[in-house]
């Protein structure tokens, strides 16, 4: 047991060290550097990486022999590909990696004492090219539990925004000192899940009363997006999927925006033993959430587009054409095109 957790403390830091040689290259591959010295003269918290500057900078990842060798699904074993399959693996170190990045550049961000800056959280979200894990919520299937998935909709319902308990403090009386608990659940990208009761004694039996301002809370929020009409087969209702979304996340989207959300696909385990089942729910992990209202929507002005449109501002009878343009197939009535 111990020669494992020695292996997996090993693998750790061997990816960490890896991703913080990326953030910091400065040859090209995305300037993370200086996006993360934005996201810090914004006071933020996540930063989002293109799979395709990951891809361009990871030739083999630590053994060149690998370059060439195939992963399970028969795609290059590269380390875009191992994260999308192993998220859980990846992604901690990744963000070890920013957090070590930040207190480095600035070891009071966030805060005036070094210690809080430590204990602060520093978030990874994705974008770029996700091959086959880009899917529909039709398309949530087993295969995909536990891997990286985009997935692309329509928001049809989100909750009210609420605070989860992330470390809890409390002040015992009779002792004079502050005992802290930390919380976590099946969302939680390391650890096992821990219980959610609040302790209301220590070990000697003593009253405890818990330090609402000392505490730690994160903002929750739950989505459900729906495929879109498009791509939802003929005579078939569109199928959805929920989405756990937190910190930053939250209120990113209302109900009818068009998104894709890449997350973690994740089984949640039953409440009791009562209710145990061999079926479990399964949730999306937001990291990142790009809106596509304004992409489908929006209308794209190239530089011959423009200068056509001031060439037609120009002449005398642009009035006209423009009046005449309203219902073409309607022969007549200029004054009422033109009002």
């Amino acid at each position: 047991m111990e020669l494992q957790q020695d292996a997996l403390d090993e693998a750790f830091r061997r990816h960490k060290n890896y991703f913080q040689q990326f953030l910091e290259n400065e040859d090209g591959f995305g300037n993370y550097s200086e996006k993360i010295r934005t996201m810090m003269n914004q006071k933020g918290s996540r930063l989002v990486v293109d799979l395709n500057d990951l891809r361009e900078y990871d030739s083999s990842f630590t053994d060149p022999a690998t370059a060439a060798a195939l992963g399970p699904n028969g795609q290059p074993d590269n380390i875009v590909n191992r994260m999308l399959r192993q998220p859980m693996e990846y992604i901690p170190p990744f963000e070890a990696a920013i957090k070590e990045l930040v207190f480095n550049y600035d070891s009071l961000y966030g805060s005036k004492e070094q210690d809080a800056t430590r204990d602060m959280t520093f978030h990874v979200g994705f974008e770029g090219d996700f091959g086959h894990h880009h899917v529909t919520p039709r398309g949530l299937l087993a295969s995909y539990l536990c891997q990286l998935v985009c997935v692309h909709g329509i928001i049809t319902k989100c909750s009210a925004v609420r605070p989860k308990v992330v470390r809890s403090v409390h002040y015992c009386r009779e002792t004079n000192a502050l005992h802290a608990r930390e919380y976590r659940d099946h969302t939680s990208l390391q650890g096992a899940p821990t219980s959610s009761v609040y302790p209301t004694r220590d070990e000697n039996g003593n009253v405890l009363e818990t330090e609402f301002g000392l505490s730690q809370y994160k903002d929750y929020q739950l989505l459900s997006m729906q495929e879109t009409p498009e791509t939802a087969p003929l005579g078939q209702l569109p199928r959805s999927c929920d989405v756990i979304v937190e910190n930053d996340l939250v209120d990113k989207c209302k109900p009818g925006d068009r998104v894709r959300i890449i997350g973690i696909y994740r089984p949640l385990g039953g409440k009791t033993a009562a209710q145990a089942t061999a079926v479990f729910r399964t949730v999306l992990l937001a990291s990142n959430v790009q809106l596509l209202g304004k992409e489908v929507n929006g209308i794209v002005m190239t530089t011959e587009d423009l200068l056509n449109v001031r060439e037609f501002a120009k002449r005398p009878d642009s009035f006209d054409i423009l009046s005449r343009s309203i219902a073409p197939s309607i022969y007549g009535h200029k004054e009422i095109k033109q009002v």
